[in-house]
């Protein structure tokens, strides 16, 4: 899995936030000086490359959990096996040593009780000189042995394999927090009075799509409360509000129609919980490799707003889009997961109107976006 895909998408949101620093008071008109830009542009970047690490740092989380858990049961298994070539083992050795009080030890007991009694069955010139208890023995030992060397094999595979998952968490998570020490340095970089309009920018265009974020929701309850009184209305509604049209063509992701003015906080049975979680988290700050109860990271949202319904998914994008049904885009319905980019890259939980809400990436917070507003990967309902 690449760390981090490329992307052809402009860095609109940081450049829109340093162009409107002219909009703040006592910021002159003029054009922001290009290294305030430059060092804008470059630190969403960095911020976005950490984000997609992020998830696959997740995946190896996982990847490792299951190898472990194999590891554990290939352990156990030998341990098992271990008592059974003990307890056949001991049987053989009173054997012997009841033969041995009678009369002499028998060349062949020699043989039952030498290192490979395996050779000696496939050399015997015959099995008639053996009791058929012995034989059964012996045969019973060469196959617990045999399954023995293929557990203990398994085991150093598995064992090399948690080394190498271990070895490239440790990888991903240096690239993580190396980008994000570099994106703040880039900051830091910055004279004290360009920082301080660069972080008032990035503070008002938060403010601004926290209040969107706010009008939006208290339309859609509005809607949503307008539609009970009308039943008719409310079949209208909830089908067009749940319709997953691609709302792209409009600014603010809606189609224009009134049922899908602004996104819908509803969905039935467990799809609205998990959507009333996720509509409960918005501001919340991205961290990498977080999954709440007040900071999150992309699928780390999505896993706690499903586990809010009662519904256990992985923390990792790329899991959680096997975690469900596959649903066309023109299907989603709230609650539905959406991914973009690539389905191991970025996840959000669609929440109605051609919305969803999700956590960004490093430096963001949990926010509402138009289905469009990404490269749109797939989508499924859990």
């Amino acid at each position: 899995m690449a760390w981090y895909r490329p992307r052809a998408r402009a860095l609109a949101a940081c450049t829109a936030a340093v162009a409107g620093l002219a909009l703040l008071p006592g910021v002159a008109s003029a054009a922001p000086s290009p290294s305030v830009a430059s060092v804008a542009a470059q630190v969403e970047a960095l911020q976005e490359r950490a984000g997609s690490a992020a998830e696959a740092y997740n995946g190896a989380k996982l990847d490792l959990a299951q190898v472990q858990s194999r590891l554990a049961k290939a352990q156990g298994k030998l341990s098992t096996q271990q008592k059974a070539v003990a307890a056949a083992t001991s049987t053989m050795g009173a054997l012997a040593a009841a033969q041995y009080r009678s009369g002499g030890m028998d060349a062949n007991l020699e043989l039952l009780l030498s290192d490979d009694p395996a050779t000696f069955l496939q050399q015997a010139a015959s099995l008639d000189q053996i009791s058929a208890h012995q034989t059964e023995l012996v045969r019973k030992v060469a196959v617990a042995r045999a399954q023995m060397a293929q557990t203990q094999l398994a085991i150093a595979q598995q064992a090399a394999q948690v080394k190498a998952t271990r070895d490239q968490l440790a990888a991903r998570k240096a690239a993580i927090e190396g980008d994000l020490a570099k994106a703040q340095r880039l900051l830091s970089s910055l004279k004290a009075e360009e920082r301080a309009r660069l972080l008032a920018a990035q503070r008002l265009a938060d403010e601004r799509a926290a209040a969107a974020s706010r009008a939006a929701r208290s339309a859609a309850r509005a809607a949503l409360l307008s539609a009970q009184d009308q039943p008719a209305a409310a079949s209208s509604f909830g089908s067009s509000g749940s319709s997953g049209t691609d709302t792209s063509s409009s600014s603010d992701g809606s189609s224009g129609s009134a049922g899908s003015a602004s996104p819908s906080p509803s969905g039935s049975g467990g799809a609205g919980a998990a959507v009333a979680y996720a509509y409960s988290k918005l501001g919340s700050p991205y961290v990498w490799g977080a999954a709440g109860p007040n900071v999150f990271d992309c699928s780390g949202l999505t896993m706690r707003a499903w586990a809010a319904a009662g519904v256990s998914i992985p923390h990792f994008s790329g899991a959680q889009y096997g975690a469900g049904r596959r649903v066309s885009r023109s299907d989603l319905q709230p609650g539905d997961l959406v991914f973009f980019y690539s389905p191991s890259e970025h996840v959000g939980i669609y929440v109605g109107g051609g919305m969803v809400i999700h956590a960004p990436r490093p430096g963001s917070s949990v926010k509402l976006a138009p289905v469009g507003s990404m490269p749109y990967a797939g989508a499924v309902r859990p």
